[in-house]
């Protein structure tokens, strides 16, 4: 493992963003669809922000979670919420989300 320093957590969002959008990109362009997992919480907000600008053939992308609460989709502790507010904007909203969890209340949305 190599030790990446960085001047500011924005520079290492900007690094981390780069380098997941070049495997996606080279993950589609090897099996025609990328899978990427996140997980939630605040930390990974930055990331999310700079890699929903990210140039990528988008529809060819699924996102999921590795961790949910169970609260519903809407609720401010929902990961689901948090991918939808700060990566699925954009080029990026083409992506399709797999949530973990699904509520009755979100069928009827």
């Amino acid at each position: 493992m190599q030790w990446l320093p960085f001047d500011s957590p924005g520079a290492q969002a900007d690094a981390l963003a780069a380098a997941v959008a070049a495997d996606l990109k080279q993950a589609v362009e090897q099996n025609g669809r990328a899978v990427l997992a996140v997980s939630g919480g605040r930390s990974p907000i930055p990331f999310f922000e700079r890699l929903a600008q990210a140039d990528l053939p988008w529809r060819q992308v699924t996102i999921t979670l590795v961790d949910e609460r169970m609260v519903p989709a809407d609720h401010a502790d929902s990961n689901a919420r948090l991918v939808r507010e700060h990566l699925l904007r954009g080029n990026a909203a083409e992506a399709t989300f797999v949530p973990l969890a699904t509520h009755p209340e979100d069928e009827a949305r």
